[in-house]
């Protein structure tokens, strides 16, 4: 199980599971697709693109499948990174509100940076998949705590 949903109390719900967005992978693939594109015949520089490109991959893979994005009943749970670790636990009743910034690319493929304020603090989480629905889901979990 993972660490965030290890972290629910037995009576808590999960409402929402956010994910990264594959836009991680891109920059390797560009690494990857230059290299064959424009280094095919110069072996050198051909294989430093692809080393290149194969690392930023694995590191993304790495970021994305350790990446959680939970929101419940009672709280928002962002947890990004393997070896250094950033977790974000807020609870519904301290959360100021949610901005959703998305790039015209992000808006047309369908993610953006979601930052959850708190008491004046801001913590930010991108590329998220689905940004401006992960918003809408934690607005409507605090309407529902409020009330």
């Amino acid at each position: 199980m993972s660490t965030a949903k290890n972290s629910l109390s037995a009576n808590e719900t999960i409402v929402f599971e956010g994910k990264l967005h594959w836009w991680v992978f891109v920059k390797g693939a560009l690494f990857i697709l230059a290299g064959l594109l424009i280094f095919s015949s110069i072996g050198t520089l051909l294989y430093l693109c692809l080393g290149i490109g194969i690392a930023l991959i694995v590191i993304a893979y790495l970021q994305y499948s350790s990446s959680e994005f939970i929101v419940t009943d009672k709280r928002v749970v962002l947890k990004t990174g393997i070896i250094s670790r950033h977790f974000a636990d807020i609870p519904l009743k301290r959360a100021d509100g949610l901005i959703v910034n998305e790039s015209l690319i992000g808006r047309i493929l369908g993610f953006g940076s979601v930052s959850v304020t708190t008491a004046g603090q801001i913590q930010w989480f991108k590329p998220l998949a689905g940004a401006m629905e992960f918003r809408q889901q934690v607005t409507l979990a605090m309407e529902k705590y409020s009330s």
